[in-house]
């Protein structure tokens, strides 16, 4: 009885707890992007944004980087779907790196944007371009040799 009636009770209120649990949601994951800002304000010696705007932005890059991370995931698994349409091995070479230069180019804006985006500060291309890249890099071999790992030692 006590049980049914908490049960009903949680039913009613499932759409609170779930606008609730994505706010609380938000602002952790956000204080990645505080914590990145933090870091670059200290490396660059630049003055810190005030709590709001920090947050803000976090915010924004935060839902930024959830749509371009699954981008990121399509671009490099479309070619994997089409290998079985696909004949003759150079063809499925070609659609494996083409699958890894797509993912690449998009973590490459991913981190490009952070870079350019989450200092207090007007950063350029010029500036921002190399560490980006190499971000980008060790991410896709990352997302590359995981599976390896997962498998042979897990």
């Amino acid at each position: 009885m006590v049980v049914d009636l908490a049960f009903n009770k949680l039913s009613k209120d499932a759409g609170v707890i779930l606008v609730i649990g994505i706010l609380f949601a938000m602002i952790s994951s956000s204080r990645l992007f505080v914590s990145i800002d933090k870091t670059l304000t200290i490396i660059y010696r630049l003055h810190e944004r005030s709590f709001l705007r920090q947050y803000l932005m976090a915010i924004a890059l935060l839902l930024a980087f959830i749509i371009i991370f699954i981008l990121m995931l399509v671009a490099g698994s479309v070619p994997s779907a089409l290998m079985n349409t696909v004949r003759g091995d150079a063809a499925r070479f070609g659609l494996f790196i083409a699958g890894i230069l797509m993912s690449l180019s998009i973590s490459f804006g991913l981190f490009q944007m952070i870079y350019r985006l989450t200092p207090n500060k007007k950063m350029s291309l010029k500036k921002t371009w190399c560490g980006a890249l190499i971000a980008a890099i060790i991410l896709e071999l990352f997302i590359i040799l995981f599976p390896l790992y997962v498998r042979k030692f897990m």
